[in-house]
């Protein structure tokens, strides 16, 4: 009965996964179908095609935030299609509009910001959805969406402009009802929620909005700036995007073989690595190979298509990763790294309107002018670097690992060998039948928590401390002075066991002395014996 049972959820399992991806290929099949209806102009993104995508990223960060604040337990709970009417009905009311904007700005720009407004409220649902599925799934998903898209795209380039848009607005229809409706992960039996859990939250969120927020904006520079360079070799801009189209089997495989380099170290999906591995894209993309040149075009026009595809993939594998360590610990997190990108790329159009219109050097890179190549190969260079921090360094596996493990209760500290004796002492003198074998001992090397069995009881004094670095903030350095100075230690015995300079060390005797409150080592030391949460 069992083996049947779970053989049905299996089978459901693996129907949501189809059903997952094929919406998804179909959510984001209609892109190209915005380029040729508006004919966007590649060569220079003036301010008449610039502005429709501005205000199509406003779309989505207006209704993404509209979401986010005022309808968190509808979006949470999925129960209603409030959400899918709104994203369809905003759609096809926007793409009404484009059809009849015969490319006028006005309402262009009304239409587009429609649209953005759907597709801001679809990439939620989405998300919400694919963090409900294990992350091999979501990953499959995200291969097979990639692989049916560019299909889409491909087989959309030989339609004429309005029915590019049509066959879009049907693409969206079809992938909201196709949307597979699964209850979203639950908050862990063993979750702790604590100061530290929300300190060390807010620091990830801080990490993880800036490094999606430079994605967006270094992305956008770019792509703007080297096509900007050179418009003598563009023609018509349709067939141009037709030509892009052809080459999406080329940003598919880019995207495998980033999902691979993720794979390879631990031999499973790891999208924190993945991202690490995007940076190859981002150089390839954008290292400034003889700025001005038509072939510097033709490649740029080609690769920011792949790495658009690539970071789109990878930015949604990521945020589904952090939508689920996050929804053990109770909190909800789907849609914020969609609006860090959105505000990222808005900014980098803003900062792109201000150098055309500020720096005459810009249009003298068509005739190979010293200074305007120079101003190109210096900001493209510095989007590099940027996309560099940005994918390697500000959001890491090993600080959402840290995180989860706040969540569980779980902190990596070091007792010191005379804590564990001198406890054991006391405990044997006011109880001989309670005899502690050893204390739990727990190092964080490269991101990865090891630790003893959590069935091995540590010294009460420990205990307290833990509770109290839970309860009030501090971070786990501190925790391990704090055990220190709680033995009636001095600042000496902190440096010899932990290590540290005199400085160090009174910096986080400090620290410890803010968060709870008190001003001597006495009261530090009642405290925790007597005052402590838990003692």
């Amino acid at each position: 009965m069992n083996l049947c049972g779970k053989s049905r959820a299996d089978r459901a399992l693996d129907k949501s996964t189809v059903q997952s991806a094929i919406g998804c290929a179909l959510q984001v099949s209609w892109v190209p179908a915005l380029i040729y209806t508006q004919n966007v102009e590649w060569s220079g993104l003036p301010l008449k095609s610039a502005l429709p995508i501005a205000f199509y990223f406003t779309g989505i960060i207006a209704s993404a935030l509209c979401v986010r604040i005022g309808m968190t337990a509808t979006l949470k709970s999925d129960t209603s299609h409030t959400l899918d009417i709104g994203a369809i009905a905003t759609y096809l009311f926007g793409t009404a509009v484009l059809l009849a904007s015969n490319n006028g700005l006005s309402l262009a720009c009304i239409g587009l910001t429609l649209v953005g407004c759907s597709s801001g409220i679809a990439v939620l649902q989405w998300e919400r959805c694919l963090a409900c599925l294990p992350r091999h799934d979501t990953t499959c998903v995200a291969i097979c969406s990639a692989g049916i898209a560019s299909t889409a795209i491909y087989a959309l380039a030989v339609l004429p402009s309005a029915g590019a848009l049509v066959a879009s607005a049907c693409f969206v229809v079809a992938s909201m009802l196709i949307r597979p409706r699964l209850e979203y992960p639950k908050k862990a039996p063993s979750a702790l929620d604590s100061k530290l859990l929300h300190i060390r939250m807010k620091s990830f969120d801080l990490r993880m909005g800036t490094a999606m927020f430079l994605l967006g904006t270094a992305s956008a520079i770019p792509i703007a700036l080297f096509v900007s360079s050179d418009s003598s070799f563009i023609g018509n801009s349709a067939e141009i995007a037709r030509m892009i189209a052809s080459w999406t089997p080329l940003a598919f495989a880019f995207f495998v073989a980033i999902i691979v380099a993720g794979w390879i170290p631990n031999r499973e999906s790891d999208a924190f690595t993945s991202l690490r591995a995007l940076f190859a894209t981002a150089l390839i993309s954008f290292f400034p190979l003889s700025p001005g040149s038509e072939l510097n075009m033709w490649l740029v026009l080609v690769f920011s298509m792949v790495w658009v595809v690539s970071l789109a993939g990878i930015s949604m594998l990521v945020s589904c990763e952090v939508d689920r360590e996050y929804a053990e610990c109770g909190s909800f997190s789907v849609g914020r790294s969609t609006i860090s990108i959105c505000i990222g790329a808005l900014a980098g159009l803003m900062i792109v309107a201000f150098i055309k219109f500020s720096i005459p050097q810009f249009s003298e890179v068509v005739e190979r002018n010293s200074s305007g190549t120079m101003l190109v190969c210096s900001l493209s260079m510095i989007c590099v670097m940027v996309l560099f921090v940005a994918t390697n360094v500000l959001a890491t596996k090993g600080m959402l690992h840290e995180v989860a493990l706040f969540g569980r209760g779980k902190l990596a500290f070091h007792v010191p060998e005379e804590t564990i004796v001198h406890a054991g002492k006391q405990d044997a003198a006011d109880n001989s039948e309670k005899r502690f074998q050893t204390a739990e001992r727990m190092q964080l090397h490269q991101g990865s928590i090891r630790s003893t069995e959590e069935s091995i009881q540590q010294p009460p004094v420990v205990t307290c401390c833990k509770n109290i670095a839970f309860e009030y903030g501090l971070t786990p350095r501190e925790l391990e002075v704090l055990i220190i100075l709680a033995q009636g230690n001095t600042l000496v015995r902190v440096q010899e066991e932990l290590v540290i300079s005199e400085g160090t060390a009174i910096t986080h005797r400090r620290n410890i002395y803010r968060k709870l409150d008190i001003h001597s080592k006495q009261e530090l030391i009642d405290f925790v014996r007597i005052g402590g949460p838990s003692c």
